[in-house]
């Protein structure tokens, strides 16, 4: 048998959106691109603000579909004011 160990990772919801909004996709697109449901972005954004438990794969995948690195998803950044939502 084997044992499955997932690991989970803090990642900045803010961070998500700032980056979705600044490669001009939406949650569809970005679920496509990284090979996750839509419904797995939505759930985490719909907190809107904040941290969210994700795998540390989904990370993975996140961080190549928009170009950036996994640290870019999980440390804060500077404020650079108010984000736009990734629209649906």
């Amino acid at each position: 048998p084997y044992i499955y160990i997932y690991i989970y990772i803090y990642m900045e919801i803010a961070n998500l959106m700032l980056f979705a909004a600044a490669a001009g996709l939406s949650q569809s697109d970005l679920a496509r691109r990284a090979g996750l449901s839509r419904q797995a972005i939505s759930q985490w954004l719909a907190k809107g603000v904040g941290f969210v438990d994700v795998k540390s794969s989904h990370i993975k995948k996140l961080a190549l579909a928009l170009g950036i690195s996994t640290d870019d998803l999980v440390m804060p950044l500077p404020a650079f004011g108010a984000c736009l939502p990734i629209p649906n």
